[in-house]
């Protein structure tokens, strides 16, 4: 049992990475790190009245506890916009930061993100301990996968372009179609975006819209010249990227439904791998997509030699 349970988790694990479950490029959290340090325990609490009267004892708001953690990095990760008024206003460094990286890193809301530029931030500032990366290529990220497009416009000024890569190649049109972000999707390409970027593993934005059930995201990527029947390194189409879902058992069978994307994509003309129609039909979650998906082929199979006498 117990081998059993370790295959399970490593199966699980596995998974995960491959189907890249993390949209959006965000940060690991650091508020839920232990602290033993009094002002971060009341910025932690969002007790201003206390933070006030630690920092008149003297205590730095430009330091860090054991574990890299400052005020104004606590304030920004709790969403406490009036604490980081108050932090910035009474000396705090916007620019501090330790291996977490800058309190903006944090930002919850795009009202935040957007008061700590106006309040000095930095885009050009390189985040420790993460090489060439800036302030401004995660924030470009964010804006992008959770539609904050005002942000998006003063970060743009200050990156290369709209195709900057993340750690794992995915370009921020990932992030906006995955998150069925329309609009800033319109802006990204309306910048230059390519509709068609691979990542490490050759996805492109319209797997991710499909995978994730963006129907409207897939529509536009589809209309702006994405292939429907793009295939990864390894070869697998985005038909294949789909239906993916209907032997994955992270995802929940109810929230299975994959019939209007499927429809999209054949309607738009996609092709699939004979091993994966196999692998539907051997499926006994899957019939409806493998039923759906076998009648769509052999339709246009038929109309294909139809037109050919």
């Amino acid at each position: 049992m117990q081998r059993f349970i370790g295959l399970l988790a490593f199966a699980v694990l596995g998974m995960l990475a491959a189907t890249n479950a993390t949209a959006i490029d965000f940060p690991q959290s650091p508020i839920d790190l232990p602290s033993e340090d009094p002002l971060i325990i009341a910025c932690r609490a969002g007790d201003i009245d206390q933070v006030q009267r630690l920092v008149e004892l003297g205590v730095s708001l430009n330091s860090a506890d054991k574990n890299g953690l400052f005020p104004l990095l606590i304030a920004v990760y709790k969403g406490n916009l009036p604490l980081v008024r108050y932090l910035l206003s009474d000396g705090a460094d916007v620019n501090y930061q330790t291996f977490h990286g800058p309190a903006i890193n944090g930002s919850k809301t795009e009202e935040t993100a957007l008061f700590l530029l106006e309040s000095g931030a930095d885009l050009n500032l390189h985040i420790r301990n993460e090489g060439d990366r800036l302030v401004s290529h995660l924030l470009f990220f964010k804006a992008a996968g959770c539609g904050w497009n005002q942000l998006l416009a003063k970060v743009f000024e200050s990156v290369i372009g709209p195709d900057i890569r993340n750690y794992n190649g995915r370009t921020p049109l990932f992030a906006a179609a995955g998150g069925g972000r329309l609009e800033t999707m319109e802006i990204l390409l309306g910048w230059g975006a390519q509709v068609d970027a691979t990542d490490e593993r050759g996805l492109t934005p319209l797997s991710d819209a499909c995978f994730r059930r963006q129907l409207k995201a897939a529509k536009a990527l589809i209309a702006a010249g994405a292939d429907p029947s793009h295939q990864t390194k390894s070869g697998k189409t985005v038909l294949t990227v789909t239906v993916s879902r209907c032997w994955n058992p992270l995802i929940n069978y109810r929230e299975r439904d994959n019939m209007p994307i499927l429809e999209l994509l054949m309607e738009s003309g996609a092709i699939m791998e004979r091993e994966t129609l196999t692998r539907l039909q051997n499926t006994r979650t899957c019939q409806a997509e493998y039923q759906f998906l076998k009648d769509g082929f052999e339709r246009r199979s038929a109309a294909l030699n139809t037109s050919a006498d």
